[in-house]
């Protein structure tokens, strides 16, 4: 119990803003016909706003208003969406959205402008103690907030003077931006604008809070080597991911998929006591299979935690490419759309899972090869 405190203590609680979409291969997109369009205006003047960032969250589906404020978003799969309306000098915007009927949905939005805030601002002359505090912060905010994977190591935010870092009267790190943060990732072959909702950095407990809105760009590769590169980089984040293991529970392939679920009070990442149940999961679907609750049985419901074990590949004695994670429900229900989980915040996570940050995020259209 010891080491479980100390655990949940250390434990970064990490909620991530997650858009909701079916399986599907990027090559196959365009040939659905779901569709966004709409208007977005000053809430105050009622003006159209041109030059408004409107995309779905975690895709590369996005683009801007023109000068009369219109947009259109076409070729979109089926899915729950996240819509996200931003542009500097106006207060952020997000419209939930489901799409699974083969039709365009009208969706219009009013921006209301923004105080542009000055408070936390820290960028001071170079050799004063405030510009040492300033590299100290900013160290601890890109560590957290990209993650200390490989994939972090290949990234590069290239426009980090636009984020306004400060620390509050509680000891906690705080963080906020007027504009997208704009993160280069070379190690997965992606250039993400990402949208900060808020960012708290216990610097006691050393926990994060962390939520945002990103959106992707395809990199174009120096050469064949770095294509292939990225296609490997990007199999090992997905593999063994949150993302991962719930589009497998939704698909009931979590056998097949080489994950084992393991239940029972005092699981944690040192020890696996308990059941497993990686076949006793199951999922009751909504009348037309594209949501689900997921459940256990009686016996295991009042379990505390649910380990997550997953082994790469087919021999499932390669030790090094085994992964642990832990997921504690932080809601009565756990909801899944098509195979996403509806609110990221129904459940916390330790372990592997804990660890996946910006620098590991991938669209929601990829889809990791057969191998």
């Amino acid at each position: 119990m010891r080491f479980r405190s100390a655990l949940i203590r250390l434990a970064v609680m990490l909620t991530l803003c997650t858009a909701l979409v079916v399986r599907i291969a990027p090559s196959q997109v365009q040939q659905h016909r779901n569709g966004v369009r709409g208007v977005v205006l000053d809430a105050e003047s009622r003006t159209p706003l041109v030059n408004v960032n409107v995309f779905l969250s975690n895709t590369k589906i996005g683009t801007g208003t023109d000068a009369q404020g219109a947009y259109t978003l076409t070729g979109i799969p089926p899915g729950r969406y996240d819509l996200v309306f931003s542009r500097v000098g106006y207060e952020r915007v997000i419209r939930p959205v489901l799409l699974n009927a083969d039709k365009t949905i009208m969706v219009n939005a009013h921006l209301k402008p923004r105080v542009i805030a000055i408070a936390g601002v820290d960028v001071v002359g170079e050799g004063s103690a405030n510009a040492w505090e300033r590299r100290r912060n900013i160290r601890i905010f890109l560590e957290e907030f990209l993650g200390k994977t490989s994939n972090a190591r290949g990234c590069k935010v290239l426009n980090q003077d636009k984020i306004r870092l400060w620390i509050d009267s509680s000891e906690k790190l705080n963080a906020s931006t007027d504009s997208a943060i704009v993160v280069e990732n070379r190690a997965l072959g992606y250039r993400l604008s990402v949208e900060l909702i808020y960012f708290t950095y216990d610097i006691n407990l050393k926990g994060v809070k962390l939520f945002y809105y990103p959106r992707f760009e395809d990199l174009a590769p120096a050469d064949s080597d770095e294509a292939r590169r990225w296609e490997a980089n990007r199999a090992k984040s997905y593999l063994g991911s949150r993302r991962h293991f719930f589009r497998s529970l939704f698909n009931r392939s979590l056998s097949n998929d080489n994950y084992l679920v393991t239940s029972g009070r005092g699981v944690d990442l040192a020890n696996r006591p308990g059941y497993p149940i990686t076949d006793s999961l199951h999922i009751a679907f909504s009348p037309d299979s594209t949501t689900c609750v997921l459940t256990m049985d009686a016996a295991f419901a009042n379990a505390e935690s649910y380990r997550v074990d997953f082994r790469a590949g087919f021999a499932r004695s390669r030790l090094q490419d085994f992964s642990s994670s832990i997921f504690e429900a932080r809601q009565s229900r756990i909801n899944i759309a098509y195979g996403e989980l509806d609110d990221p915040r129904s459940i916390a996570v330790y372990g592997r899972w804990a660890n996946e940050r910006v620098a590991d995020e991938l669209p929601l259209e990829y889809v990791a090869r057969e191998r």
